[in-house]
């Protein structure tokens, strides 16, 4: 979670070439490692034990697996649009 923050800030402001390609690959590490870690507060625990809050829990392993994939589209499609450069025809 902290290392897609981190690259994730300090590729917003360095904005150098291709930045939306490596800023869309740390969102989905971001991403990622807070849906295991909903999913990890998820696990069946032993009956005296609690859970705070399972909505809060199902909500951000939802919106996680959302910002992932919106990530790894966005990833996609900004690698393509660097590879592929202006195509004049």
């Amino acid at each position: 979670v902290a290392g897609g923050l981190v690259i994730g800030v300090a590729t917003v402001w360095a904005r150098f070439p291709g930045w939306g390609t490596v800023g869309s690959a740390a969102l989905c590490l971001f991403a990622y490692g807070a849906w295991a870690v909903a999913d990890r507060r998820l696990q069946p625990v032993p009956w005296p034990e609690q859970l705070a809050s399972p909505g809060l829990w199902r909500t951000l392993r939802a919106s996680a697996g959302v910002a992932g994939l919106v990530g790894f589209v966005s990833f996609l499609l900004t690698g393509l649009g660097l590879l592929l450069g202006s195509i004049v025809s």
